[in-house]
């Protein structure tokens, strides 16, 4: 069952979207695990996908 945690936000909403961050031959790759036309962030979770690209650059 999808999560809407600040309700859903249009009819294409699907809810929460668990993703993952890595770094594969000095490419930074964001993993959401399925196709994706689009993400919307609230401001905390904006900043905190910056400050973990921003950590991830640093290993490049």
């Amino acid at each position: 069952m999808n999560q809407y945690p600040r309700g859903k936000l249009n009819a294409d909403d699907e809810g929460a979207l668990a993703f993952r961050i890595g770094v594969s031959d000095k490419t930074i790759i964001i993993d959401f695990g399925k196709p994706v036309t689009w993400i919307g962030l609230d401001k905390a979770t904006a900043l905190a996908l910056i400050a973990n690209l921003t950590q991830y650059t640093e290993t490049l």
